[in-house]
C-alpha cells in the first residue's frame, strides 16, 4: 500500500510539474508576442514620425522657395522701376536740352530778323514822346478767332505826354494799347479787327482814321478800361474817320464796368453796326458806361436803333471831350516838328 501511495505522489508531482513547464512555456510565448506587438507599434510610430518631419521639411522648402521667388520678383520689378525711371530721366534731360537748343536757335533767329528789319514788332513807349511820320506793323499771323493768346501788339504806350503825327500803326486784334497817362494822336491811321484801340489811357483822338478790316465775326474798334467813377481816363474821338471792309462793327464795347468813350464831329461808314455800342453781355453796365455820340455824319451815325447803353450828348455835355484841356495840352502839347 505504501508503494502505491508514493507512485500517485510521484506521479501526481509529474503531472505538476508538467503543467507548471506549460504555464511557464504560455507565459514566455505571451510576453514575447507582447513585445514584437510593442516593437511593431513603436516602429511605426518612427515610421509616422518620420514621415511627418518629411512632410514638414518638404513644406518648409516648398514654402521657402515660394519666398524666394517673390522675394526675387519684387526685386526685378524693382530694377525695372528704376530702369524705367532713369530711361526717363534720360529722356526728359535729352528733351530739355533738345527744347534748350531750339530756344537758342529761335532767339538766335529773331535776332538776325530784328537786325535786318528797319521796324520793330513791337515797340512800348514809357516817357514823354513827339514822333511825325511813323509807320508801326506788327507781322504777327492774322488770328483765326479759335486759338486763345492770338492777339499782338504793335505799339504800347504807358508814358505821360505822349504825341503821335501822321503815324500809322498797322495790325490785327490789339493794335494799340493805350494804356496810361495823357496822350495825343493827330493825322493817324490805326488799322485792326478787334479791340484794336484799347487800355486805360487819357487819349485824344483828332483827324484819325479807325480802320477795321472784314472779319468773319463781331468786330469792336475800343475796349476801353475804365473800373469805376474814380478814374479819370478815357478815349475821345474829334473830326475822326471811321473806315474799312468790315460789316457789323462795334464803336466800342463795355470791357470793364465803367467804360468812357465819345466820336464827335466824326464820319461813319455803312459798316458801323445801328446798335452802335455794345454792353458786353452785361445790361447792369448799360447805367455805368459812359459811350457819348455827337453830330457825327454818315451812314453809320444814325442815332435811331443806337443800344441804350448810348448817350447823346449835348454842346455843354460834349465841351470837355472834343479840346484840348480834356489832356491838358497846353501845358506840354508843342507844335509838330517840321520835316
Amino acid at each position: 500500500m505504501k508503494k502505491k501511495r508514493k507512485k500517485r505522489k510521484k506521479k501526481r508531482k509529474k503531472k505538476k510539474k508538467k503543467k507548471r513547464k506549460k504555464r511557464k512555456k504560455k507565459r514566455k510565448k505571451k510576453k514575447k508576442k507582447r513585445k514584437k506587438k510593442k516593437k511593431k507599434k513603436r516602429k511605426k510610430r518612427k515610421r509616422k514620425k518620420k514621415r511627418k518631419k518629411n512632410k514638414n521639411k518638404r513644406k518648409r522648402k516648398k514654402r521657402k522657395k515660394k519666398k524666394r521667388k517673390k522675394r526675387k520678383k519684387k526685386k526685378k520689378k524693382k530694377r525695372k522701376k528704376r530702369k524705367k525711371k532713369k530711361k526717363k530721366k534720360k529722356k526728359k534731360k535729352k528733351k530739355k536740352k533738345k527744347k534748350k537748343k531750339k530756344k537758342k536757335k529761335k532767339k538766335k533767329k529773331k535776332k538776325k530778323k530784328k537786325k535786318k528789319k528797319k521796324i520793330p514788332f513791337y515797340i512800348t513807349c514809357k516817357c514823354m514822346i513827339s514822333s511825325i511820320i511813323l509807320e508801326i506793323y506788327n507781322t504777327a499771323a492774322r488770328p483765326d478767332g479759335k486759338k486763345t493768346g492770338a492777339q499782338a501788339v504793335a505799339l504800347r504806350i504807358s508814358g505821360d505826354k505822349a504825341a503821335f503825327y501822321n503815324c500809322k500803326m498797322y495790325g490785327f486784334q490789339d493794335t494799340l494799347c493805350d494804356d496810361r497817362h495823357r496822350h495825343f494822336f493827330k493825322d493817324c491811321l490805326i488799322q485792326g479787327t478787334v479791340d484794336y484801340i484799347f487800355g486805360s489811357g487819357k487819349s485824344l483822338y483828332l483827324k484819325t482814321e479807325l480802320r477795321t478790316i472784314a472779319e468773319s465775326w463781331t468786330t469792336f474798334i475800343t475796349a476801353q478800361a475804365r473800373k469805376g467813377d474814380h478814374e479819370n481816363d478815357g478815349y475821345s474821338f474829334v473830326h475822326c474817320d471811321v473806315t474799312g471792309s468790315a460789316k457789323g462793327t462795334f464803336l466800342g464795347r463795355a470791357w470793364f464796368s465803367h467804360p468812357r468813350v465819345v466820336f464827335a464831329y466824326s464820319t461813319m461808314s455803312d459798316m458801323v453796326d445801328k446798335k452802335g455800342w455794345s454792353n458786353n453781355n452785361h445790361p447792369e453796365h448799360d447805367k455805368t458806361a459812359f459811350f457819348g455820340e455827337f453830330k457825327n455824319q454818315g451812314p453809320g451815325a444814325d442815332p435811331q436803333g443806337r443800344a441804350p447803353i448810348t448817350r447823346q450828348l449835348t454842346e455843354e455835355t460834349v465841351k470837355p471831350f472834343i479840346s484840348l484841356e480834356m489832356i491838358e495840352g497846353s501845358k506840354w502839347l508843342l507844335p509838330p516838328p517840321t520835316v
